[in-house]
């Protein structure tokens, strides 16, 4: 790409720009999705990211990113924009991750070479960008997506977590968001026996105040 932006600098009429993308937010629903032990006890996202802060963006937003950018199509000729949302690393990925469903998340840091071996679908050039986008001579430009983004506000991870938590490939390995508790009842036949005697039990329950909803046929 940036052998391109030299050949065409200097040709009348032609004009080039390029869109460098970072970590991918949709990476975490493959190969650095957090994966369970066997008692599915706590979740382990492995990547040879190190201790290192990476950029990361979302999918979503080049869909605003590139016609900003082609509506001021002579601002970024013969420009690498090099999109970032956020800088954030692993390990408070995995906290975002472990707040959100309530779930043990933890990183694992990977050499490169162990990545490259693991049982998945072109490790080796995985691993290889895992090095590349964790060197700091590799940063991207959080000031310069936002002017091109502006006004609208590039979605951070925890927000992207936030709208994906309930993506199938999540709920495959075990992470789920946990239904929000039961304060609301209704209560069918609550002049009877069995009624009576589960109304009678949640009052008498001092975890929670339910607001509680008696049924009945019979109304006198």
């Amino acid at each position: 790409g940036q052998y391109g932006l030299k050949v065409v600098e200097n040709i009348p009429d032609l004009s080039l720009t390029l869109v460098t993308l970072p970590f991918l937010h949709s990476n975490f629903l493959g190969f650095a999705m957090p994966l369970p032990n066997e008692a599915k006890t706590q979740w382990t996202i492995e990547a040879a990211f190190g201790d290192e802060e990476i950029d990361m963006f979302s999918t979503e937003d080049l869909s605003h990113l590139i016609p900003s950018i082609l509506d001021d199509r002579s601002l970024y000729d013969g420009y690498n924009v090099k999109v970032s949302a956020e800088r954030m690393k692993m390990s408070d990925v995995a906290t975002v991750f472990s707040d959100l469903f309530g779930k043990d998340v933890i990183y694992n840091p990977l050499t490169v070479e162990e990545m490259a071996v693991l049982p998945f679908p072109n490790a080796p050039p995985i691993a290889q960008m895992c090095q590349f986008l964790s060197d700091p001579r590799s940063a991207h430009d959080l000031e310069v997506t936002d002017a091109v983004m502006f006004p609208k506000k590039p979605q951070l991870f925890k927000d992207w977590l936030l709208t994906h938590s309930d993506n199938k490939a999540f709920e495959d390995v075990g992470l789920a968001v946990d239904a929000g508790p039961i304060l609301s009842v209704v209560v069918f036949g609550a002049s009877g026996n069995q009624g009576t005697s589960v109304i009678k039990g949640l009052l008498a329950d001092t975890r929670k105040r339910y607001t509680i909803r008696a049924t009945s046929r019979d109304i006198s």
